[in-house]
């Protein structure tokens, strides 16, 4: 009798559990199924930032050259390299114009050739860093990357020397004007743009006579926090979308990498840092394309691509509930 009532009593209360108590449906009818297919996944920073003018050229009142004489363009002008900006007017002996014309470049030259030494000492320092580095460490995440530290401080004093020699090479192009007698200077422009700011009383190094701007080559200034930083290198793939184009998507890549914070605010919690992004192909555009581009200090979204996977098996989000995915094979 107890054995009976011990079996009647475990097939009542499993038959309890199947059809009262559990819930699960025993079975699911796949009437929609996705072939899956190979594609690319791309781990990407959300980014916020503003387009700017990748070059904007400023002259200032220098009074060695002279007394200026006149001011030849217009607010609002476009300009060319090569366009008489400014002249000045000599008005002391010649002779004391070139002797301090060439001083100066000497003192640029020592400039340079101490840059130049500085680079060598970097880019043997990057050499050790990639000597000591072994196979093992190439596999592990680095905390901190001693090498594009040093890449970056190389690149920069490039552009310093840079800058100098065109100094170098407008004070050379004063010297030529002094010595075949003539007495007035001219001032080119470097760069093609437009001019968007004059001050004819200027005279302070803080405020400049002209202010050139290229405005057909554009950058997307962009900041990313101190925890992400190292994660970002250059020529990385970034998709620019404008804010004021709904539907409009731009490929650009990082071209600067700032290593110094964008503001030394030390109530911050975190520190932000300056990133540079090249659009690509926006003066290849139609002049029917023009209501479609960036504008100058329009502000944009931009993802940063950081990790690639290439001819990986790609599931379309909607074949997904939670974390689980059903699988069919030969039907079933």
């Amino acid at each position: 009798s107890l054995v009976s009532l011990a079996v009647f009593l475990f097939i009542l209360t499993n038959t309890i559990i199947i059809y009262k108590i559990d819930k699960i449906d025993r079975t699911v009818l796949i009437t929609d199924p996705h072939i899956t297919k190979k594609g690319t996944l791309k781990e990407t920073l959300q980014t916020e930032g503003k387009a700017e003018p990748s070059e904007i050229y400023k002259i200032y009142y220098e009074e060695p050259r002279g007394m200026l004489d006149e001011i030849l363009v217009e607010e609002g002008e476009d300009v060319q390299v090569g366009t008489p900006l400014l002249t000045y007017i000599i008005d002391n002996d010649s002779n004391d114009v070139i002797k301090q014309l060439e001083n100066a470049n000497k003192r640029l030259s020592m400039k340079i050739d101490k840059l130049n030494e500085d680079i060598s000492v970097l880019q043997s320092e990057v050499r050790e860093y990639e000597s000591l580095q072994t196979v093992e460490e190439e596999d592990k995440e680095p905390d901190l990357d001693n090498t594009r530290i040093l890449e970056y401080e190389i690149k920069n004093i490039e552009y310093e020397i840079k800058m100098i020699e065109l100094q170098i090479e407008d004070n050379q192009t004063q010297i030529d004007m002094a010595n075949s007698a003539e007495d007035q200077i001219t001032i080119e422009s470097k760069i093609d743009g437009t001019i968007v700011h004059r001050n004819d009383f200027s005279r302070t190094a803080d405020n400049p006579l002209l202010t050139i701007m290229n405005q057909a080559s554009l950058v997307v200034d962009v900041l990313v926090g101190e925890d992400d930083i190292q994660r970002i290198k250059l020529d990385q793939e970034v998709i620019i979308k404008p804010k004021h184009l709904d539907s409009k998507l731009i490929a650009g890549k990082v071209i600067k990498i700032s290593d110094i914070p964008f503001s030394e605010d030390q109530k911050k919690d975190k520190s932000f840092y300056n990133i540079s992004i090249q659009p690509d192909n926006l003066s290849e555009s139609s002049e029917e394309d023009t209501e479609s581009q960036i504008l100058i200090g329009s502000h944009v979204d931009a993802d940063i691509t950081l990790k690639e996977l290439n001819n990986v098996v790609v599931l379309p989000e909607k074949t997904l509930a939670g974390n689980h995915v059903v699988l069919l094979e030969k039907g079933k």
